[in-house]
């Protein structure tokens, strides 16, 4: 909701708590559809919501063991997928 805005250049600008709510709506639109957490779609990520770029992320640590466990995320997903699911045998 904006509250006390203004338009400038015929552009409405977020004011109060527009901008916040605003703001939080794409953050959820974005990480919503963040299916693989892997670090180039979380640099992608940063970049676009906070400005980070890749070696500014690249200074945290270990932001490189994340697409091991991402791997081993999906090696476990599609293994136990893979064992419950129903085949011709099984019925």
């Amino acid at each position: 909701m904006l509250l006390n805005c203004v338009q400038k250049n015929g552009v409405r600008i977020l004011c109060d708590e527009g901008w916040k709510t605003t703001y939080n709506r794409i953050v959820k639109e974005k990480t919503d559809a963040l299916n693989t957490p892997n670090k180039a779609h979380l640099e992608k990520l940063f970049q676009s919501l906070i400005g980070f770029t890749s070696t500014d992320i690249n200074t945290i640590s270990d932001i490189g063991k994340i697409d091991e466990i991402i791997v081993f995320r999906g090696e476990i997903t599609h293994r136990v997928r893979a064992k419950n699911m129903f085949t011709l045998k099984k019925l």
